[in-house]
This record gives C-alpha cells, structure tokens and sequence, in this order.
C-alpha cells in the first residue's frame, strides 16, 4: 500500500509541475511554440538518465551477489571476461 502512494504521489507531483510549466508558457505563444518541445526533450533525456542509472543498480546486484563473481575473480581472467560472463 504505500509503494502505491509513494507512486500516486509521485504521478501527481510530476502532473502538477507540467501543468503549471505548460500553463506559463501559454501566455507566451511565439516562445511556447519553440520551448514546449525542448521540455519534453529535457524530460525524456532526464528519465533516460535516471533509469539507466537505476539498471545499473539492479544489474550489478543481480550479477555480482553470488559466488561465482568471487570464483571467477579470482581464477586468471580478465574483469571483462569474468562480466561478461556473469551477463550471459
């Protein structure tokens, strides 16, 4: 249940901030019509970010906590080989 409204509230904030931006920039129409895409752009860009970020996190804890990574890690592999093995 509070995963649900950590959510709501967060859908809500972000709703709440696009909709006062969106509404600011109409009183301006010449400018709005150049800005309004580079919002979304900044946006998409930044949840880009964000989840890539996050990923890596889950990734990394996904691969390495085992005990093969040890294992391999220390057998005479490079780093590179003992990832990708791990990622396969």
């Amino acid at each position: 249940m509070l995963v649900i409204i950590f959510v709501g509230t967060i859908w809500a904030g972000l709703y709440l901030i696009f909709d006062h931006v969106f509404v600011f920039m109409r009183r301006f129409q010449e400018q709005a019509i150049i800005a309004i895409p580079y919002v979304f752009h900044v946006f998409f860009v930044a949840m880009t970010v964000l989840l890539s970020f996050s990923t890596a996190i889950l990734v990394y804890g996904a691969l390495f906590s085992r005990e093969e990574p040890a294992f391999l890690l220390a057998a005479p592999n490079s780093p590179r080989s003992v990832v990708a093995m791990m990622y396969l």
